[in-house]
């Protein structure tokens, strides 16, 4: 008999996965015992501190990017050590689409009972922890300033409608960037720190991309005229092309960046969500996790 804590966020997406538990947890019927906790406003790392975690097998979490990150940052700060498995429900779900989970109750039911577990890196921003992006400049904006109803309406769509908007106001972002081996001083118009090789709904973003290598891809666009930030946009994210005059891509495991210009507003955003202000330091904590597929 399986133990397993289902973590979901009734806010994630349309919000109606609340309705879909039951359909999920009957697959499972004699065969797990669930205990459910609904994301709201209070300290997620607090309540697993206090709970006998030891009991579980298996965490599942229902939601996207911005509720993974969530639930993994109070795993790790908590130092807990459980296979998980993600139901993306959520608005945006990148890393779970990169990883091909479903959110169907039987495929769900199907991966639990015969998947397997592969070790995953997380993320460390400071003192937070994040599970596929790290960004900072044009994309940072973009999400808090999305309309909700627009994102439950339209999905990632509603991102790309309102950058298409926010475009002509970017300001550039200055930045030192530090990785112990490269150093540069840079205007960029955007940076993606990736777990992944997903980002924005876009897929394999870099060829090199490896979940579990202890290493990040860092792909940056340099701010310039209008045509020169859209053009290298098209080339990274459509033509998946990182080589480009106005195109800054390495590897690494640690970056430190700071903000040289005049803008103290400007912050990072981790899994969608508003991240740490700079100074920044962004570190691979290496198979820290441990990710249920097929």
């Amino acid at each position: 008999m399986k133990n397993i804590l289902l973590i979901y966020n009734p806010k994630s997406g349309d919000g109606n996965f609340r309705f879909e538990l039951d359909n999920v947890i009957s697959y499972f019927q004699n065969e797990a015992v669930f205990t459910l906790i609904r994301l709201d406003d209070f300290s997620l790392a607090e309540r697993l501190s206090l709970m006998a975690m030891d009991r579980y097998d298996i965490i599942m979490i229902a939601g996207g990017d911005g509720t993974v990150s969530w639930v993994i940052e109070s795993m790790l700060i908590n130092e807990i050590d459980i296979p998980f498995y993600i139901i993306p429900v959520g608005t945006s779900n990148d890393f779970a689409e990169y990883m091909q989970l479903s959110a169907e109750a039987s495929k769900i039911y199907d991966i639990i009972n015969n998947g397997r577990i592969i070790p995953v890196d997380a993320g460390k921003a400071d003192g937070s922890y994040f599970i596929n992006v790290c960004a900072g400049g044009f994309l940072t904006n973009v999400p808090h300033s999305t309309d909700d109803d627009m994102k439950n309406r339209l999905g990632n769509l509603a991102y790309y409608i309102r950058g298409i908007q926010e475009l002509p106001k970017i300001n550039p972002l200055a930045l030192r960037v530090d990785t112990g081996q490269d150093l540069f001083e840079e205007d960029l118009f955007l940076f993606l720190i990736i777990n992944s090789g997903r980002a924005g709904g876009f897929n394999e973003l870099s060829p090199l991309t490896e979940i579990s290598d202890g290493k990040f891809e860092f792909i940056a666009i340099k701010y310039g005229k209008l045509y020169e930030m859209f053009n290298a946009l098209i080339e990274v994210f459509i033509n998946k092309n990182l080589n480009g005059d106005n195109i800054i891509h390495l590897q690494s495991d640690y970056f430190y960046i700071e903000n040289t210009g005049d803008n103290v507003e400007q912050h990072t955003d981790i899994d969608g969500e508003r991240g740490p202000d700079y100074p920044v330091e962004i570190s691979s904590v290496h198979n820290s996790l441990r990710l249920i597929v097929e």
